[in-house]
């Protein structure tokens, strides 16, 4: 049964951004953000990654921009613009080296509102169906040269 959107029944979804094991761009910086990314890399050969990861939180950001995936949001989501936010407590993040490169996985938690109450399976659906793991993107103002992966999911559906 479909609810209609109304302030009685507003569903929201909670999606998960995740990049895996994301490799820094080195290259794509600026000379302050490679004198970061550097010290970082020093810190990580030292096992010292929370400390690195301290160093990096005031500086990342995630942007969710859904005109890069294939699919109309205003299929199933209500409201439906770009979310800008930088690092917060609805983000985990683990930075590590390989081979003296920076490598980030991180996930963002964000809320969108629903048109009406699709099914978790229609959601997770329409979220694989039209690409919409390309509309996110988590950064300090760096690319990658590769990862093991970019993913949207359906963490859950709520009032």
């Amino acid at each position: 049964m479909h609810l209609l959107s109304n302030k009685k029944n507003t569903y929201k979804a909670r999606l998960e951004f995740q990049i895996k094991r994301g490799v820094i761009d080195i290259e794509s910086c600026d000379e302050q953000l490679i004198l970061t990314v550097n010290k970082c890399i020093a810190l990580c050969k030292n096992n010292k990654n929370d400390e690195a990861i301290s160093i990096l939180k005031p500086l990342l950001y995630f942007e969710w921009n859904w005109s890069n995936g294939d699919g109309d949001p205003s299929d199933l989501f209500l409201n439906f613009n770009d979310i800008n936010v930088n690092f917060n407590d609805n983000w985990k993040l683990k930075i590590g080296i390989d081979e003296n490169n920076l490598i980030i996985t991180a996930n963002v938690y964000f809320d969108v509102q629903l048109k009406n109450k699709p099914t978790a399976e229609a959601i997770t659906d329409w979220l694989n169906d039209n690409s919409e793991y390309s509309c996110g993107f988590i950064s300090c103002g760096w690319g990658y040269t590769g990862s093991d992966g970019d993913n949207v999911n359906l963490i859950k559906i709520f009032k």
